[in-house]
C-alpha cells in the first residue's frame, strides 16, 4: 500500500489536464470545484503513475483505455501478462486507486467520508451491517464513541472484501464471500475497536 499526499500548483494542473484525451478532460472540468476536479484529475492519472513506478510504460508512453459493458474503465495498453484490473474512488480530500492482476481479476474499490454524528454512524453502521458481521465486529457502539467504531469496520467491511473475494475466487454474491471474509479476517479485530 502506498499513501500520498499531493498538491498541485496551477500551472502543473493545466500540464496534467492536457495528458487527458479531451472526453477524460471534459470528466474532470465538469466538477464545479477546484478541489473536485484536482481529486478526479489525480484519480484518472493514478493509474498511469502506476504503471510508470512499476516499469509498464516508459515517460514517453500513455496508456490508452477502454470501457466494459457497464461503464467501468478498463486498461486497453499496454497489454500486460497477466492481465490487470483496476479501480478508483475519489471522496473528500481522498482519492483511492486499487489495482489486481491475473486473468480473472475485477476490483471494485470506495472511498467513503463516515458521518460525523455519532448517532447517524450508528444508524448507518446498523443499516448496512449483516448480522454476521455485528456478531464478529462485536464492538458497543454508544453514541459518544461512535466514530472509534468505524475504522476496523470501515476496513473490514470495505477494504477487504472487493480486492481478496476474487483472489479467493468466490465472486462478489453477498454472504458467501461476506463470511469467508467474516470467518478469515473478522476474528483478528481487537474487540476494544483498535
Amino acid at each position: 500500500m502506498r499513501v500520498l499526499a499531493f498538491a498541485l500548483p496551477d500551472p502543473d494542473y493545466e500540464y496534467l489536464l492536457s495528458l487527458l484525451d479531451p472526453p477524460e478532460r471534459d470528466r474532470v472540468v465538469r466538477f464545479r470545484l477546484p478541489e473536485d476536479r484536482l481529486r478526479s484529475l489525480v484519480g484518472r492519472l493514478a493509474l498511469w503513475w502506476y504503471l510508470l513506478v512499476e516499469g509498464h510504460i516508459s515517460g514517453d508512453t500513455r496508456p490508452t483505455f477502454g470501457r466494459k459493458a457497464r461503464g467501468k474503465p478498463t486498461l486497453s495498453t499496454p497489454v500486460l501478462s497477466p492481465p490487470l484490473d483496476f479501480n478508483n474512488s475519489h471522496e473528500g480530500p481522498f482519492v483511492l486507486l486499487g489495482v489486481a492482476r491475473g486473468v480473472t481479476a475485477e476490483l471494485g474499490v470506495d472511498v467513503m467520508l463516515p458521518p460525523l454524528d455519532p448517532v447517524e454512524l450508528q444508524d448507518s453502521l446498523d443499516l448496512q451491517l449483516t448480522s454476521m458481521e455485528k456478531h464478529h465486529l462485536a464492538i458497543p457502539l454508544p453514541p459518544a464513541s461512535g466514530l472509534r467504531g468505524l475504522p476496523p469496520s470501515g476496513l473490514l467491511r470495505r477494504g477487504i472484501p472487493k480486492p481478496l473475494v476474487t483472489e479467493w475466487g468466490l465472486g462478489w454474491n453477498g454472504s458467501k464471500s461476506s463470511s469467508d471474509i467474516w470467518e478469515r479476517f473478522g476474528r483478528c479485530m481487537s474487540t476494544e475497536g483498535r
